[in-house]
Parts: structure tokens; sequence; C-alpha cells
């Protein structure tokens, strides 16, 4: 279950990449979301129908378990990463979510979940975030995961700093007594 303080944390990382507006603030641009797929991944790229030439992109990394790419998994149903992913499109960024591997449409990739590695999350991140970098209207990149996924996009982003231009993590696995000397209350 994802936990208050991981929410509040996603909402000030919101504030963070998208400047001063204040959250509810009604988004700037019109948003779009288009299918995406890559190796066997399914994916959502949520963007501005304005036709920009260019702008940031960001690759959002979900934590642990089976969460699809909106957020929601056989327990919860609360779509958060979809929500986050609208608002940052509303504010002029591209924004992609994937489907792990084995969950929601990428389910195919994993035929038992004992044969998943992480090292295959990170792989899988790289070659979305080489994919984004590829893209035209892509000026920059940002990753951001939360949970399991920031410990992904910490290593997607030492194998990927040629093109990203800043991972954000968000609760991060980390010992408890070390916790306390870089969150807030």
């Amino acid at each position: 279950m994802i936990s208050r303080r991981a929410l509040l944390a996603a909402g000030a990382c919101g504030l963070l990449l998208t400047g001063s507006r204040r959250l509810g603030a009604a988004p700037v641009f019109e948003v779009e979301e288009q299918p995406w797929a890559l190796g066997g991944l399914s994916g959502t790229l949520a963007l501005t129908r304005d036709g920009r030439a260019t702008g940031p992109a960001v690759l959002l990394l979900p934590g642990s378990g089976p969460l699809d790419r909106d957020g929601n998994g056989p327990s919860i149903s609360t779509d958060l990463y979809r929500q986050i992913a609208l608002g940052l499109a509303g504010a002029g960024y591209i924004v992609l979510r994937y489907d792990k591997r084995g969950v929601g449409a990428s389910r195919a990739l994993v035929a038992r979940e004992e044969d998943l590695r992480f090292d295959q999350y990170v792989d899988d991140s790289v070659n979305a975030l080489r994919a984004l970098a590829a893209r035209a209207d892509v000026s920059s990149l940002i990753v951001i995961g939360h949970s399991e996924g920031a410990s992904v996009a910490t290593r997607s982003a030492v194998r990927s700093w040629s093109v990203l231009n800043s991972p954000t993590l968000i609760d991060a696995p980390s010992a408890p007594e070390r916790r306390s000397n870089w969150s807030c209350s």
C-alpha cells in the first residue's frame, strides 16, 4: 500500500518539477495519452496537444509489487501514477509510464514470477530512457522512481548518465537509522 508519506513526496516532486504552480491549478496545456511499446513492454505517453517542438521528458517508475502503469494493483486502485503523469503533462512535460514486466499488458514477458530479476527492471528502464532520448520532441530527461522504482532509477541513472538530466527518488529504500538523516517530517 502506498503510504501517506509517499503520496506527499510525490506531490512535492510534482511541485518541484512544475515550478511555482500551485497544486490543483488548471493545466496550462491540454493533454493527450498515446500508447507506447518497446521490447514487449506496454505503456502510455502523456503529452501536450499543442504541437510544441520540444520539451522535457519524465520516466515514471513504480514501486514494488504488481502495480500497473497507473499505480493500480490487485488490492489498490488509486490511479496515482496516471494522475502524476497527467499533471506533469499539463505543465508541459512528456511523461512515459509503462507496465513492469510480468504486470498488466507487459505480463507476457515473464512466465513465472520467480524468474524476475532486478536487473531486468533496470534494463527496461534504461531502454525506455534511451527511447525517450531519441525522440525529436525531447529536450531533456528526468527519471522519477518511487520505492523500488527509486532503486531502479538509481541503477538506471548510472547506466544512462549521458542522456539523463535528473534522477528523482521518492521514498527510496534505506536503512531506518539513516533515513532520519535526510527525510522530512
